[in-house]
């Protein structure tokens, strides 16, 4: 992410609870919620590792505009550039214009002929983070082993 932190797919550790269909809260010693995951779809590791699990709004609000184009928020592991919802006219993407990875090839502010990319949809399921990937990682970068499209740690 432009934020330096790393965006993970969309389930938690087990591979089978979506991150955001399963964001639970504790009271802290005021008796008021907090959150598993904040106001940017994260939280820390249990090693104090912050990252993502969707689409970070706060962040979109910073660089995007409501009704503009979404602008790259990151680059995959496999070198694809990903991007919030809207297209380059400033229309919401729907899942049915994304392929089972969750990318399309179309065109970015960036990339005005058109490159494939992810698209993180405003959505509480799996379709809010990146589901696989389209292109060979390198082996090294691996942190999360199991997510559909990487090579398994050696």
């Amino acid at each position: 992410m432009i934020s330096g932190a790393p965006l993970f797919n969309p389930y938690e550790f087990d591979q089978a609870i979506v991150a955001m269909q399963s964001n639970l809260s504790v009271k802290n010693t005021a008796g008021v919620d907090v959150w598993f995951l904040d106001d940017c779809a994260g939280y820390p590791t249990p090693f104090g590792e912050y990252h993502y699990h969707a689409l970070p709004k706060y962040i979109i609000t910073k660089i995007d505009r409501p009704s503009g184009p979404s602008y790259i928020l990151g680059i995959a592991l496999d070198g694809s550039p990903f991007y919030s919802d809207h297209d380059i006219n400033g229309k919401k993407i729907t899942t049915t214009q994304l392929d089972k990875c969750n990318g399309i090839h179309s065109p970015t502010p960036e990339f005005p002929n058109g490159v494939y990319h992810y698209v993180l949809l405003d959505m509480p399921d799996a379709t809010s983070s990146i589901r696989c990937f389209t292109r060979i990682i390198e082996p090294s970068l691996i942190q999360m082993p199991g997510m559909p499209g990487m090579p398994p740690k050696k």
